[in-house]
């Protein structure tokens, strides 16, 4: 029998092993003082909270700039802050009483970056020696609880709002109080007001009697005043635009609710066993603490999860999935993480898993199994006009990509800002050991009125390659290529690889060492002039007809000769298509030409050798033009005609069938069938002549992932608990 009860412990203690090991603790520390640090807010990069390193004092700490800053340092109390935009408001105890005061982040000399109390007075709410409480903030306004008949107001005083930036009269009063205002049943002596929280002109609190607590909103400019909730058990409310979030305790325990203040619909939230409470929402994500496990840990809920995809999110759907994967454990640690905070998508918490009160962040990722991510914002001023389905060149070179991500840049991926698409793209080049990347990412839509901001991956030592090199490049590329391969294989049209799905390839009729030069994007070809070219072939996809685009970017050695970019053509006639560099004229020459004569010639003059250049030819069936470095050259033709493109002859690149060969280096080819808009060619010179300045890339966001239990740890706990009982059972009857 001892052999069994001894198998019986190890595997119950094995359970709590493993209910322990299930355990989720996610997140990444924005503090590691052994002092408490509570109560976070959380607004864009900034992210603020009460720390009591010294005393209780106002923390910030700027994730753009990886900066820890120390807003307040009186020795009285200064707690429980909120941000909005540049401004914190907080409790203040220096003048014995709690009071509310400000503080501004601005900029010093246009470099140097503080935070500084609001001018003039020092901002505070402090009239009427009142005690004033639980600040939250929008724009230039404020709600607050305070002590007179426990109600709360968001204004300087009674009769004006002031503006926190300029300390001036900013509009009409906002007294929202018993005695003010609002419009409240006064005569009743156990009315109190607590919790206010203020998104644009609505405010929502707590509105207590002796007969129980429920959810009001007032609209502050047209004193409309309306009952969010009726379960006389609600509490700790929040509001985003139309929906106010708050705990309810109607079932008998803290559940998470939600109304629609414009359909006036309820919503459950989270019903889950034991107790929701705290909960915050921005956008389409709410957050809590949720006591679900034994513990507190931070759960969260995606207002925009349609698990089937029938237009009808999840938490409005009559056939909501149970369990709903719109609720994710983001923070399951055995020890106690509380209080939530969350913008977009980045959630903060204070956590106790260091045997004090830390704060924490976890990053809402594209993938589970990612790590690592980086905002990459592009500027829209470095964008002619709103652009389709455009491919953007990402070129950098990045410590942290060499520190995280795979050797291969397998793990490297690019989502939309808000996460929801994957984008295609093509790995160019990645140097594991330095961290240096060259990466086309196709954007669905490129704004040139709004920066446009996407997201990059890495940091997931498993997954294989995210790339989708044909989707980057729209139906209209008929060939591109990078002509970064620097070895061949004779006869094999291999030596060249095409990125559409036409499979252009070439064939490099030149020897590999020409083939292993520096470009303006990664590797080129470097051409000798004599008998170098590079042979694409002639697949139907190159039969085009009607409208054209030429790209490539060149280096020319010399002017001594004609120079063939790209041609497909027939020795006699001399019919087909000439793009080239004009022999001793420093002209750059886009010729359709059949039965032997021209039918349009484009130039550009001044083309000038020893220097990179972006050249582009376009036809759009009427027209021919010529572009350098995004400048548009002469435009010639106004009567349509077709193209001679279809042809047995195959497409080169730097020769003609005229005996002429390109002497200097060719980077980046590709041919459309589409006339590219003179914005699209602008914007293409842009991104591709100086990446850095087409966009900034941010810092390292972190994220962490640890699998998340499939049981809940109180139900494994209990099992192991049950079964080290059955032991202690047995063991007695067998003694």
């Amino acid at each position: 029998m001892r052999r069994k009860f001894v198998k019986m412990f190890t595997f119950g203690f094995v359970l709590i092993l493993l209910m322990c090991g299930l355990a989720s603790a996610s997140g990444i520390a924005i503090t590691t003082d052994p002092a408490n640090q509570l109560y976070p807010a959380i607004y864009g990069d900034k992210i603020v909270w009460e720390d009591h390193r010294n005393n209780a004092d106002i923390y910030c700490y700027n994730l753009a700039q990886e900066t820890e800053t120390q807003i307040t340092a009186d020795l009285s109390y200064q707690g429980r802050p909120a941000i909005y935009g540049n401004n914190i408001a907080w409790e203040d105890h220096r003048n014995w009483l709690s009071d509310i005061y400000v503080s501004s982040f601005r900029r010093t000399n246009g470099h140097h970056s503080e935070w500084s109390e609001v001018p003039g007075m020092p901002w505070c709410i402090s009239w009427e020696s009142l005690d004033y409480y639980s600040p939250d903030i929008y724009g230039d306004r404020i709600a607050c609880e305070y002590d007179r008949a426990c109600g709360f107001y968001c204004s300087e005083d009674e009769h004006v709002t002031y503006d926190v930036c300029s300390g001036e009269p900013a509009g009409r009063g906002i007294l929202v109080s018993p005695v003010g205002l609002i419009e409240l049943n006064i005569s009743d002596p156990s009315a109190s007001l607590f919790d206010p929280a203020i998104y644009g002109s609505n405010v929502v609190y707590a509105y207590t009697t002796f007969v129980g607590c429920d959810i009001y909103m007032k609209n502050i400019y047209t004193d409309n005043l309306r009952r969010i909730s009726y379960s006389e058990h609600a509490a700790r409310p929040d509001i985003y635009e139309h929906d106010v979030v708050w705990q309810d305790n109607r079932n008998g325990s803290w559940d998470i609710y939600m109304k629609n203040i414009s359909t006036h619909t309820e919503y459950s939230v989270c019903t889950a066993f034991g107790d929701q409470e705290m909960p915050a929402i921005h956008d389409n994500k709410i957050v809590w603490q949720d006591h679900r496990n034994g513990n507190w840990d931070i759960y969260m809920y995606d207002l925009a999860t349609d698990t089937d995809d029938d237009g009808i999110p999840n938490y409005m759907d009559p056939d909501r999935p149970s369990p709903d994967p719109a609720e994710v454990p983001l923070c399951t640690d055995t020890d106690d993480q509380k209080n939530p905070a969350v913008y977009d998508d980045k959630i903060v918490w204070q956590d106790n898993r260091n045997g004090n009160w830390d704060i924490y962040l976890h990053i809402i990722g594209a993938d589970t199994g990612w790590s690592y991510r980086k905002a990459i914002t592009i500027d829209y001023t470095k964008v002619n006009a709103t652009l389709p389905d455009f491919p953007v060149l990402i070129s950098i070179t990045d410590s942290d990509l060499r520190d995280c991500a795979q050797d291969d840049g397998d793990d490297i991926l690019f989502v939309n800002a808000d996460n929801s698409i994957k984008l295609d793209h093509e790995i160019e080049y990645f140097n594991g050991s330095t961290g240096e990347l060259q990466a086309w990412v196709r954007i669905p839509s490129l704004s040139s009125s709004t920066n446009t901001t996407i997201y990059m991956y890495y940091g997931n030592p498993t997954c294989g390659s995210q790339q989708n090199a044909a989707g980057v490049w729209d139906s209209n590329f008929k060939m591109v290529q990078h002509l970064e391969e620097t070895s061949k294989t004779a006869g094999t049209y291999n030596d060249h690889l095409d990125s559409t799905s036409n499979n252009n390839n070439g064939e490099a009729e030149m020897e590999e060492t020409h083939m292993d030069t520096t470009g303006q994007i990664n590797g080129a070809d470097d051409f000798d002039g004599g008998n170098d070219y590079v042979d694409c072939g002639n697949d139907d996809s190159l039969n085009i007809t009607d409208t054209i685009t030429i790209e490539a970017w060149v280096y020319l050695n010399s002017i001594s000769s004609n120079n063939p970019i790209v041609a497909r053509c027939f020795p006699t006639p001399q019919d087909g298509i000439y793009f080239y560099q004009y022999q001793n004229w420093n002209e750059l020459l886009f010729e359709i030409r059949s039965g032997g004569h021209e039918v349009y010639t484009g130039k550009f003059t001044e083309f000038t050798p020893n220097e990179w250049h972006h050249c582009v030819a376009t036809y759009d069936g009427a027209y021919v033009k010529v572009y350098v470095d995004g400048i548009l050259g002469s435009t010639v033709g106004e009567t349509t005609g077709p193209l001679i493109w279809t042809s047995s002859k195959h497409l080169d690149v730097g020769r003609d069938n005229l005996g002429n060969f390109f002497d200097g280096t060719i980077d980046e080819v590709r041919i459309s069938s589409t006339a590219r808009s003179e914005d699209w060619i602008k914007t293409c010179y842009n991104n591709q002549n100086d990446p850095s300045t087409f966009y900034t890339v941010g810092y390292q966001e972190g994220n962490p992932v640890q699998p998340v239990p499939e049981l809940p740890t109180v139900i494994l706990f209990s099992i192991g608990l049950f079964l080290l009982a059955g032991y202690v059972v047995l063991r007695r009857k067998d003694g």
